[in-house]
């Protein structure tokens, strides 16, 4: 079975692409270079700085087919057709956020089984699409895209024949403590009421009040997916093993008893937002080999203190360390010289820590 972080492969994939020299009106001391994506042959140009010789990347937009559907590999970005019964293709194994946002022309969606992550807002506002509910849940065909009266729930059995669920409907369940998954359920299952994908490779979602102290990541799962742990107050550690390689996009967000972390190597990228607001964090640590760490990642720890940097990071996103403890230091495996080969942004918002290299 595909898994999430499949999904988030397929979004940040960079198709195929052929150069091609473009003449513009463009300064002489400035380079514009477009690429050709071999689907559609058109381009799109990123304007450089002015001033600056640089070659523009390349963002395919999607491409619209026969029926309004604008598609990127297997994601659905959205649709621009007319009809007001749409069936979604046959192959599509994601719909991005917003994909239907705000259409109130639609009367139906038929979502086929091939689909098994629903981006955020997906179907916000379509006002005339009729809801299946199923025990205070609010589904869209097997898609779970809400739960009615959220602060009364505390445990929570889904839909047996669910096969995906848009964004995080289960963050703002303050007192939920069990997500139960029928056993004859094709595409989810629930270990002591933690939300998993069927093979145990990725951990969907664990409840804001199931976990209290440590939690150890389950040897079998690869990935921790989209606000996994987002809001769980409880955690105070969380153990990884070395085979997790991701950590998506505002995994940890809001774990606020947090105190340390040591992120293996394994982990190529760390995702943004990943531990943004864990605000009792005074030690990281990650593993050589990780590649990028988001824009964001740790922003907003006031007692982050101390970090420790591999030689292996090539990208540090915007703000990643932003507003942590005014004598932070940040510890890093490598020479001055690779230090400032990193990508990454000019500045920061903030205390930013003070960097010690392996050469001083």
């Amino acid at each position: 079975m595909k898994k999430i972080f499949c999904f988030l492969a397929v979004l940040i994939f960079s198709i195929s692409m052929t150069s091609c020299a473009k003449e513009n009106e463009a300064p002489e001391d400035e380079i514009y270079v477009c690429q050709s994506c071999q689907i559609c042959g058109g381009c799109v140009e990123l304007q450089c700085p002015e001033g600056k010789n640089c070659q523009s990347g390349f963002v395919c937009q999607g491409h619209i087919d026969d029926n309004g559907f604008v598609m990127k590999g297997a994601v659905l970005l959205s649709y621009e057709g007319t009809d007001s019964d749409v069936v979604v293709p046959d192959g599509i194994i994601a719909i991005a956020a917003r994909a239907f946002y705000n259409n109130i022309d639609i009367t139906s969606i038929t979502i086929p089984d091939s689909v098994f992550y629903v981006g955020e807002d997906a179907f916000k506002d379509c006002l005339n699409v009729e809801y299946n509910f199923f025990e205070g849940q609010e589904y869209i065909d097997d898609v779970l895209v809400s739960i009615q009266n959220p602060l009364e729930v505390t445990t929570l059995n889904l839909k047996p024949t669910v096969t995906a669920v848009q964004g995080d409907p289960f963050g703002v369940c303050e007192n939920l403590t069990a997500i139960n998954v029928d056993i004859s359920n094709m595409r989810y299952t629930s270990k002591n009421g933690i939300l998993f994908i069927k093979d145990e490779k990725e951990l969907v979602r664990a409840p804001r009040e199931a976990i209290s102290g440590s939690y150890s990541i389950p040897q079998s799962v690869k990935s921790i997916a989209y606000r996994a742990f987002s809001d769980c107050k409880g955690l105070t550690e969380i153990i990884f093993h070395n085979d997790i390689e991701i950590i998506n996009n505002a995994a940890f967000d809001a774990c606020f008893q947090l105190t340390s972390l040591t992120i293996p190597g394994n982990v190529r990228n760390i995702g943004e937002d990943a531990f943004v607001n864990c605000h009792q964090l005074t030690k990281v640590t990650i593993g050589q080999g990780t590649r990028i760490i988001g824009n964001r990642a740790f922003f907003g720890n006031g007692q982050l203190v101390s970090i420790t940097v591999p030689s292996s990071v090539q990208q540090i996103g915007t703000e990643a360390f932003s507003f942590c403890n005014k004598n932070c230091q940040l510890n890093y495996d490598g020479t001055k010289e690779k230090w400032d080969s990193i990508k990454k942004p000019d500045s920061s918002k903030g205390a930013s820590p003070k960097i010690n290299y392996s050469d001083e």
